[in-house]
C-alpha cells in the first residue's frame, strides 16, 4: 500500500522501537532492584548508595527509553499495514504507552529525585529506611505497574489479538460495494449497441 515503509526500512524501525522497549523495561526492573534494596538493606551505606543512584540517574534515563518507545511505536505503526487506530491491539498499547510515559515522566521521576534528595540530607552514619519514608514503597509499586503494564503491551504486539476496528473493517466493503457493476445494462438507453441477429435484421427495424 501507499505510504508503507519498505522492508528494509521497516526492519530498521522495528529494531529501533525493540532496542527502546527492551531499554525501558530494564530500567524499570533496575529501579525495582534498587528500590528493593533500599527498602531491605541494613547498611545505611548500602541504602545510601541505592537512592543516590536512582535519583542521579533515572531521571535522565526516564526520558529517552520511554519516549524513544512511544515516537519508535508511532512511527512503526503508521508506516505498516497495521495502522495506528485500524487494529484493536495496537490502540490498546498506545494507550498503555502514553499512560505510562505521562505517568512515569511526572510521577515516578519526581519520586526518584526526592528519595535521593532524602538520603543525601542525612548523614550516612546514621541513615535509615525511616528517612525516606513512604517514597520508597511508592516508587517500587509505580515501578511495578509500570514494567507490568509494558510486559502486557509486549504480549500484544506477539499475539496481537481482537483483529480490526469496525470502521476499517467495514470500509473496505463499502468502498467495494461502490464498485459492483448493477445487473443489467448500466449504459444510458442512448449509448446501448444495437444487435442484429445473425442473418437477420436489426430488432425493431422492417
Amino acid at each position: 500500500m501507499k505510504g508503507q515503509f519498505k522492508p528494509r526500512t521497516r526492519k530498521l524501525a522495528l529494531l529501533v522501537h525493540v532496542v527502546f522497549g527492551v531499554a525501558w523495561i530494564g530500567f524499570e526492573v533496575m529501579v525495582i532492584v534498587l528500590a528493593l534494596a533500599g527498602i531491605t538493606a541494613e547498611n545505611p551505606r548500602v541504602l545510601h548508595a541505592a537512592y543516590v543512584v536512582l535519583g542521579e540517574f533515572g531521571p535522565s534515563l526516564y526520558a529517552p527509553f520511554s519516549l524513544g518507545t512511544l515516537v519508535s511505536g508511532v512511527v512503526l505503526s503508521l508506516g505498516t499495514h497495521w495502522g495506528l487506530v485500524r487494529q484493536y491491539w495496537v490502540i490498546a498499547k498506545l494507550a498503555i504507552n502514553l499512560a505510562t510515559v505521562l505517568g512515569g515522566n511526572l510521577l515516578i521521576a519526581a519520586l526518584l529525585r526526592q528519595s535521593a534528595e532524602r538520603v543525601m540530607a542525612v548523614p550516612i552514619d546514621s541513615l535509615d529506611a525511616a528517612a525516606v519514608g513512604s517514597i520508597q514503597y511508592s516508587l517500587l509499586a509505580n515501578a511495578i505497574v509500570v514494567t507490568t503494564l509494558l510486559l502486557v503491551a509486549t504480549v500484544l504486539s506477539y499475539y496481537k489479538p481482537w483483529g480490526k476496528v469496525r470502521r476499517a473493517r467495514v470500509a473496505p466493503r463499502a468502498a467495494r460495494a461502490d464498485a459492483v457493476v448493477p445487473r443489467g445494462n448500466p449504459r444510458p438507453r442512448h449509448q446501448r449497441r444495437l444487435t442484429t441477429p445473425v442473418g437477420g435484421t436489426p430488432p425493431g427495424r422492417p
